[in-house]
């Protein structure tokens, strides 16, 4: 038994010192392949930033681009088989003023860094829109003034190292890029000199988004600057090219463009706008005489792009808090206002047109067999530019004459 008991404890004590081994071995493998994960991913950060560094140093160096606060480039642009001319204005603080044409179109595109506005007549019809989210961030692509790479961290993009690839013949580092609005751009970099040959993005089309391959060349020094002077981009089936011809910096940049122009039919309203004092005086037909009645004030201003709107706390009698709204109805040519009466919860609808230098509004009365016994005129006439005046006028036989009621006097405020 003793013999028995001795070689059983010299197979379990081999068995277990071979199990050591074993375990010994694996554990030095998962090491060496942390150790070479940790080695590799340490290796493809650092050729990452050496990419993105010398990318940018390619394209004239940090320092250089800082002291750019705009630029201007100018030239020809092709769209829908068409060449014409083309300018863009692009400020350091990401804003974008643009004129190119789209085929027989000419369009206008305008960019604060974050929301923008389009007049494209290719969506028939010609007045200003703001733009969606799709075509917010193809005008993020458009207003840098050179690459994103200047700015990952400053504005929160995330950049990833691909595998290198071999497009048309040319080899090129492939980075993926983040941006904080989710949307994602893979840029190809050459590998012989570090200048971006390719990218692919989300652009827009008719307002849709759908993917887009643009292309660089020719690339040109200008003050130290290197600046691609073709572009090509394709997407659904557009094919885009622009050719810079000239390129300017810091020259004045009239941000006022930024802003989205008022229809033509809501300029005309534009004398309203302001902070009033006003007097207000009623009609004694029996005297024949305006006594006054109130004095108090009013705000007007734009609410809205297209949208005038006044607050006036109003006594006659009773107070009688009002709002007014002004906007213009294109499909009849008339503008509207409605007027809202807090004393008594209602509102009423007035629509009218310029005669002359006076806005008429005429209360608006549903359709009846029966005309109204009484109706209701309100006539807005500018005497300067800081006075204008209103008359509310009433009529008892169906508008062949209308008396007076309420005359309003609004004299500009002093700041």
């Amino acid at each position: 038994m003793l013999v028995i008991d001795k070689k059983i404890k010299e197979i379990y004590s081999r068995n277990y010192i071979k199990e050591i081994k074993i375990h010994n071995r694996m554990k030095a493998k998962m090491i060496i392949g942390w150790l070479l994960m940790l080695c590799f991913g340490t290796a493809q950060s650092q050729n990452l930033e050496e990419i993105i560094a010398r990318h940018i140093e390619a394209r004239g160096c940090a320092k250089n681009w800082a002291q750019v606060e705009n630029i201007k480039i100018s030239g020809r642009y092709v769209a829908f088989s068409e060449e014409k001319d083309f300018w863009t204005q692009k400020g350091s603080d990401g804003s974008l003023y643009s004129e190119f044409w789209m085929g027989k179109f000419k369009v206008t595109e305008a960019f604060d860094g974050t929301s923008g506005w389009t007049i494209d007549p290719w969506h028939d019809f010609s007045f200003p829109r703001l733009m969606n989210k799709a075509e917010v961030n193809a005008l993020l692509q458009k207003s840098e003034l050179a690459t994103p790479f200047f700015h990952l961290e400053k504005e929160g993009i995330q950049s990833q190292l691909l595998s290198n690839e071999n497009v048309d013949g040319v080899e090129c580092f492939v980075i993926k890029l983040t941006r904080s609005n989710g949307f994602e751009e893979t840029w190809y970099l050459r590998t012989d000199n570090y200048l971006e040959y390719k990218c692919k993005s989300q652009w827009v089309d008719f307002a849709q988004q759908m993917s887009a391959e643009s292309f660089y060349e020719d690339f040109r020094t200008i003050n130290g600057l290197v600046i691609p002077f073709y572009e090509e981009r394709n997407y659904g089936q557009r094919n885009n090219m622009q050719k810079i011809s000239t390129v300017e910096f810091n020259i004045p940049f009239d941000k006022q463009k930024l802003q989205m122009p008022k229809s033509p039919e809501m300029q005309k309203l534009a004398f309203l706008k302001g902070q009033w004092e006003v007097k207000a005086e009623a009609w004694v037909a029996r005297r024949n005489k305006w006594y006054p009645v109130d004095q108090t004030t009013s705000q007007i201003a734009f609410n809205g792009n297209n949208m005038i709107e006044e607050n006036i706390p109003l006594t006659v009698d009773y107070v009688q808090p009002m709002v007014q709204q002004f906007s213009f109805h294109k499909s009849t040519q008339k503008y509207r206002m409605t007027q809202y009466n807090d004393f008594n919860s209602e509102t009423e609808l007035f629509t009218g047109q310029f005669e002359g230098a006076a806005l008429v509004m005429d209360k608006y009365y549903l359709p009846s067999p029966i005309a109204p016994a009484y109706m209701e005129r309100t006539v807005f006439t500018p005497v300067s530019d800081n006075e204008f005046k209103v008359e509310i006028k009433t009529s008892t036989d169906q508008g062949a004459k209308w008396d007076d009621s309420l005359k309003l006097t609004y004299i500009r405020a002093v700041k």
